[in-house]
């Protein structure tokens, strides 16, 4: 998403690029559903072409907001678990990290990795999601492009629960597939 406004620094010290921007709301969502509260980005050594970058993201606002964010690229983790943006409620806080190339190359991977860990609360569904009615969901959720895991309370099927999942994505057998619902 685009940044809409945003105060902060930029700063070069010879080959070194840094970032830090505040407080922006994103471009693209309806006025305070999605904020951006801080960005941090870096780059080492802006002079060889194989120079690595990084960064750490943190976004507030709804939890439709911040599944669409997800289901964009490089994330697309509601894609891979099925999830509907526009079915989402609740409220979300979210923190990504990620490395990254920030010269392109052919035939080379833009993003090296990446994590995200969010914090749902009074969160729900109006779609199913892994064939099951969510509602009520208070959850942490970690994300890696190999695996979602998330724990926290909720209300499934009607009836309140003790979540605790490792849902494998990604196609990389990186991590067993593991529910548990109490």
């Amino acid at each position: 998403p685009m940044i809409a406004s945003a105060s902060g620094n930029i700063r070069l010290d010879g080959t070194r690029f840094t970032a830090k921007l505040n407080d922006s709301p994103l471009q693209g969502f309806s006025p305070g559903t999605a904020e951006l509260n801080s960005a941090n980005f870096e780059i080492d050594d802006t002079s060889t072409i194989d120079a690595i970058g990084i960064a750490d993201i943190s976004l507030s606002g709804s939890a439709a907001s911040l599944a669409k964010i997800a289901n964009s690229r490089p994330l697309q983790v509601g894609r891979m678990i099925s999830l509907d943006p526009s079915a989402v409620s609740g409220k979300a806080n979210a923190e990504i990290a990620f490395r990254f190339h920030p010269r392109k190359k052919e035939n080379r991977k833009q993003v090296l990795g990446w994590n995200a860990l969010i914090d749902l609360s009074g969160a729900g569904s109006r779609k199913p999601l892994f064939d099951r009615k969510i509602s009520d969901a208070n959850l942490f959720i970690e994300s890696t492009p190999e695996t979602v895991r998330v724990k926290g309370d909720a209300t499934v099927d009607g009836f309140p629960v003790r979540l605790s999942m490792v849902e494998p994505i990604g196609g990389s057998p990186a991590s067993k597939r593991q529910r548990s619902i109490r």
